[in-house]
């Protein structure tokens, strides 16, 4: 079973890094660039303890932790981008809640900034967990500067490894405006 899983996600990046995804033609919007993408990421994070404020029995787990994490990318358009993010994990609803920043960073240094946020069904005892969520972009440098946009996420990780994939698929607009728009 755990092999049937690893093929799809093997090949995942390479179909996005190659356009696959049903991503139509750009369209130009008052010199921003408006297109549909999709993509995938896989990233390491860490768990930091903020506080433990649950009630007895379970007293001694994190209520809310920080969860930093690094990793790349593969976007329709974009191409391979890293990502750096921080964020934090609300356990004590279900499903837990969390929210953040995430920072892309192309190949060119040009950095796409976005909030993220999302829920993660409590996953008990086990060892995997599975995530969903929006990211927002809410501008950048160079020709991310004016960026916005929504995604949409699906995804999961591994607790033992600390490790985390997701596809994703949505709408960026970017670039520079003309001279009418600034």
């Amino acid at each position: 079973m755990h092999h049937r899983l690893m093929v799809p996600l093997l090949f995942a990046p390479l179909l996005f890094a190659c356009g696959v995804g049903g991503s139509t033609a750009p369209v130009a919007r008052q010199g921003l660039l408006a297109d549909t993408i999709s993509g995938y990421c896989e990233s390491r994070y860490q768990f930091i303890p903020i506080d433990f404020t649950l009630p007895p029995p379970l007293s001694h787990l994190a209520a809310h932790a920080r969860t930093p994490g690094r990793g790349v990318c593969w976007i329709t358009r974009l191409g391979r981008m890293t990502i750096d993010a921080d964020g934090v994990t609300d356990f004590t609803g279900d499903p837990f809640t969390f929210t953040g920043f995430v920072l892309f960073t192309a190949a060119d240094g040009a950095q796409l900034w976005a909030t993220d946020s999302g829920t993660i069904p409590a996953p008990g005892a086990a060892a995997a967990f599975t995530s969903s969520g929006t990211t927002t972009f809410t501008g950048g440098t160079g020709r991310f500067e004016h960026a916005s946009g929504t995604v949409t996420f699906a995804g999961g990780g591994v607790h033992s490894d600390r490790t985390t994939f997701r596809s994703f698929q949505g709408m960026i607009s970017y670039g520079v405006p003309d001279a009418t728009t600034r």
